[in-house]
């Protein structure tokens, strides 16, 4: 049996085609109509955010698939199989070819919702918050009328 697999033929952001090969047929099958193959391709790729497996599979007539709204800068792979109406009738199981990996382009987006928890220091070094902390605190005594100092 002949490996077949996906090639690329254009690669965006956020999609992917493949052009798919033409089945190559069997001395024996002379009658064959090559509409009649059905193009079976595995896709999976993992997810930055949980790190999980995600698999799906489509099924084509045509030579060409393109696969859209996927993630900027992820790694797919693909496999194909080539079948037609008598896999079916003949309970003969589809064999895929060889792994194909693509990567749509793009780049890693920006963080998103960052916050940070400052407890009201401005920047500066460790030292002028600390200093600034003294500040406020004999602002603070001043303004209640005690009379210690600060040290």
């Amino acid at each position: 049996m002949k490996d077949y697999h996906v090639e690329e033929e254009l690669r965006t952001e956020n999609s992917i085609v493949v052009r798919l090969p033409e089945p190559v047929l069997n001395d024996e099958c002379e009658k064959y109509n090559l509409a009649t193959t059905i193009y079976t391709i595995s896709v999976n790729y993992l997810t930055c955010l949980d790190n999980d497996l995600n698999k799906f599979n489509v099924q084509t007539y045509e030579r060409h698939y393109n696969f859209q709204n996927l993630t900027p800068f992820t790694e797919y792979t693909f496999k194909l199989a080539l079948s037609n109406f008598y896999f079916d009738k003949l309970s003969i199981g589809l064999q895929f070819g060889a792994d194909v990996k693509l990567t749509t382009t793009g780049k890693l987006n920006a963080p998103e919702d960052v916050s940070s928890n400052s407890n009201a220091y401005s920047g500066g070094s460790l030292l002028d918050a600390t200093q600034e902390s003294k500040l406020h605190e004999s602002e603070l005594r001043g303004a209640l009328g005690s009379s210690s100092s600060t040290k």
